[in-house]
């Protein structure tokens, strides 16, 4: 099993922070645009990145176009 989904954009979100000097809204964006997907992944089942298919993807896509939450 690969690294579980909140561990990897844990990780981005440091390194956006740390190396790369982010802007705190900037961050604040990404964080909670990057949950939203993360509790999208978790209604699928998905707890493993590397099972996301390009369909979870477009869904997630869909489902942002269609509302004000995708869950």
């Amino acid at each position: 099993m690969g690294a579980r989904p909140d561990e990897v954009v844990e990780a981005f979100l440091h390194h956006l922070t740390v190396e790369r000097g982010s802007a705190v809204n900037t961050m604040r964006s990404y964080g909670t645009d990057l949950r939203r997907y993360l509790q999208y992944l978790e209604t699928l089942g998905i707890d493993d990145l590397g099972a996301v298919q390009e369909g979870d993807v477009a869904g997630f896509v869909t489902a942002l176009r269609s509302g004000p939450s995708p869950l």
